[in-house]
């Protein structure tokens, strides 16, 4: 017993639609049911060796194995533990704190795909197994039909309509309401009536809360004449009979199953004495077994809506792995998990927010970084309040082994009307939001029956009465949160809980896809330039050859660095023959022909050069000059023939700010200073690195060799003159 869990494929989630089908049959015995379900997993699964038993240990236990011998399967059926070998995986069959049966796999490393698939698979089989129990037996003999509804399934609309029959068969009552426990919020709620006023599904009344409340019969020979006793509970509005005749008579019991409250049972008259103390009797001894029938049906009807529920949630992970396969753009994605997730759980709004630093850097990410990966929208108020935050550390100190508060921007919706999106989208998740922020702390899903108003404020959701957060891990840290909120209290179990987590790890799956398609989008763009740069670079070879003037060479150099390159504007400075201490820009790109002859009337002194070609600002063979550095470098010197520059100043840590300097220097074969190729504006508004200056670089040798040319030439054509 050596082999491992294989990783489930998404075929492998239709085991649990087959499983959801499988509880529309009923096999003869529980034993048929079980080596059905045995056949479903060894189909399914793929793995080499699995047992299937139901009940528990000290019972006869109806099995079912696949590559197993006797010796095995009995040794396994009489453990009480969770394992017998460390390669077995035991996986107990639950319904609440019932077990009704284990499941036995080879165990393995599982992933947290894998275990969330273990998980629901071991809930959908306690379920079938627990269906199986409570469901009525198919009869083998052909019986007499004693109500149209009797051989039918227990359903409660079933199970109701019998009840109903089974009290007018022992006492005549004119009118009838069965009241039943609502298992999501415990308000006991209109059934079924006859003869009554109300609406089904509605409160009770105040004479059905009080026989819950005392769990006592209750007969009254005239309503008019109640005891004092009732006075404090008040007029009941709906014990009025059809016709708005008033009740006269009244006999009410609770259904009880043991101690737990399953429901009440009302009978109303218009006549006074219509019910006797032998009525009471009667009903008292039916009604133990109409709170047992209609307590299965409860659970009969739970049970079909966790099933109901399973299967939607695991096709609206199904739909989600087919978009993850055709939808690449991370906006689009991200509005389609939330619609899922809201379908899925019955949620009305949905939120997802992504953390603004990348899961890589620790840095502090500037804002075109945001603009670009996350929201091109955003502003500088919410960078501001960003800096704010981080600087003072979300109103708390981080210690030397306490990671740095991070920021949460949020970055997609569902359910909210536009003017609340457009408010929402790009906000910062703030201390408002409560369990959001638990989320995200701990790592796990949190749930939270009637959010504080704080907190549905800050989600702009005011009808909120559930939320459940649900954290995104990617690269072994939370990157982001999906947040949903539902009308109703306790609206979201352990269940849903198991989903979001699905949800979110899908979340996790797409914003891979997205950076994994920005990046390859990246390197294309990339190689795209790199082969334009190398078409430029053979253009402008040939060019040296024909071409005597230097202004045009040095223009179609700087055309072609625009061109590869994410710079905007670019001017070439040379030394002067004459004047070999001052620079003088002699040709540009991206500058209007009267600003690049303005600037040109203006030296640079050869001193300021030097500055600028210090080592401490050297990247790679170019020089990167921050403005910060720049007035203490430039004091005293003449910067008028610094060029035209339209850009819009930044104020984060990362951006190019105008004032910024990137030059490449000129050098002729003997290492003699010839000018200088300044660069400014980058489109995406980063500070350069070693990777993006190395065009720079291979054009600004292409315009040293087109100098030296051209100064070499000049000097033969002056010999030859002489």
């Amino acid at each position: 017993m050596d082999a491992t869990i294989a990783s489930p494929p998404t075929h492998n989630w239709e085991l649990l639609a087959q499983l959801a089908l499988q509880s529309q049959r009923r096999p003869a015995d529980e034993g048929v049911l079980v080596r059905q379900l045995a056949m479903l997993l060894q189909r399914h699964l793929g793995l080499p060796w699995g047992l299937l038993a139901s009940g528990s240990v000290g019972q006869e236990r109806p099995h079912a194995a696949w590559g197993l011998n006797d010796g095995v399967i009995a040794r396994l059926l009489t453990d009480t533990g969770v394992k017998v070998e460390p390669n077995v995986l035991c996986l107990p069959l639950q319904v609440g704190p019932l077990e009704v049966g284990k499941l036995w796999l080879p165990t393995g490393k599982a992933t947290a795909a894998e275990q969330f698939f273990l998980s629901a698979l071991a809930a959908q089989l306690a379920l079938l197994l627990q269906h199986y129990r409570q469901a009525p037996p198919v009869p083998s003999l052909p019986q007499p039909r004693r109500s149209p509804r009797r051989a039918e399934p227990a359903s409660l609309e079933a199970t109701l309509e019998s009840v109903y029959e089974g009290v007018q068969a022992l006492v005549q009552a004119p009118a009838l309401r069965i009241s039943l426990i609502d298992d999501t919020n415990g308000d006991l709620r209109l059934a079924l009536q006859r003869g009554l006023k109300g609406r089904k599904g509605s409160r009770a009344g105040s004479m059905a809360t009080w026989l819950a409340g005392q769990r006592l019969r209750l007969r009254l020979h005239d309503v008019q004449e109640s005891p004092l006793f009732l006075a404090s509970i008040g007029s009941d509005n709906q014990l009025v009979l059809a016709g708005d005749v008033p009740v006269r008579a009244y006999l009410g019991l609770p259904l009880l199953v043991g101690d737990e409250l399953v429901g009440t049972l009302e009978l109303a008259s218009a006549e006074p004495g219509s019910f006797s103390a032998y009525d009471e009797q009667l009903l008292a001894v039916m009604t133990e077994q109409a709170a047992l029938a209609l307590y299965n049906g409860l659970r009969l009807g739970r049970a079909t809506r966790q099933l109901d529920s399973r299967m939607e949630q695991v096709q609206a992970l199904r739909r989600i792995s087919n978009q993850l396969a055709i939808t690449l753009y991370q906006s689009e994605m991200l509005a389609f998990v939330l619609e899922q997730a809201c379908q899925a759980t019955g949620a009305t709004h949905a939120v997802v927010a992504l953390r603004a630093t990348p899961p890589d850097s620790s840095a502090y990410p500037s804002q075109a970084h945001i603009v670009h990966t996350y929201l091109p929208e955003l502003s500088q108020d919410v960078v501001r309040a960003m800096e704010v935050r981080r600087s003072s550390g979300h109103g708390h100190t981080t210690t030397a082994n306490e990671p740095e508060p991070q920021d949460y921007l949020i970055a997609e919706t569902y359910g909210y009307s536009a003017d609340d999106r457009d408010v929402l989208r790009a906000s910062l998740v703030d201390g408002r939001m409560l369990s959001v922020e638990r989320a995200i702390q701990g790592g796990e899903p949190i749930f939270a029956s009637d959010p504080a108003a704080d907190e549905r404020a800050a989600l702009r959701c005011p009808t909120a009465r559930s939320l459940l957060a649900a954290p995104i891990w990617y690269q072994a840290s939370v990157v982001g949160v999906v947040v949903l909120c539902g009308p109703q209290p306790a609206m979201f179990d352990s269940d849903s809980q198991e989903f979001a987590r699905a949800i979110a790890d899908q979340t996790a799956v797409a914003i891979g896809n997205s950076q994994r398609y920005e990046e390859l989008e990246q390197v294309s763009k990339l190689l795209q330039r790199r082969v334009s740069m190398l078409k430029d670079v053979l253009e402008i070879s040939q060019s040296l050859q024909a071409e005597s003037n230097l202004s045009s060479v040095l223009e179609q150099i700087g055309y072609s660095v625009l061109e590869s390159t994410d710079f905007r504007r670019l001017v070439f400075y040379l030394v002067e023959q004459e004047k070999p201490h001052d620079l003088r820009a002699v040709s540009g790109a991206g500058i209007p022909l009267e600003e690049l002859k303005r600037i040109g009337q203006a030296t640079m002194p050869a001193a300021l050069a030097r500055r600028y070609l210090e080592p401490r600002f050297q990247l790679g063979r170019s020089f990167f000059l921050p403005s910060e550095a720049r007035t203490m470098l430039e004091f005293g010197l003449d910067t008028s023939a610094f060029f035209y520059a339209v850009q819009e100043d930044y104020h984060d840590g990362d951006a190019w700010l105008p004032q910024d300097r990137l030059m490449v220097p000129l050098y002729s074969t003997q290492g003699q200073l010839l000018g200088l190729m300044l660069v400014a504006e980058p489109r995406e508004h980063r500070r350069p690195d070693r990777r993006s200056v190395e065009p720079l670089e291979i054009f600004a040798n292409q315009a040293a060799i087109a100098v030296e040319n051209y100064y070499l030439f000049a000097e033969r054509e002056r010999r030859i003159a002489e």
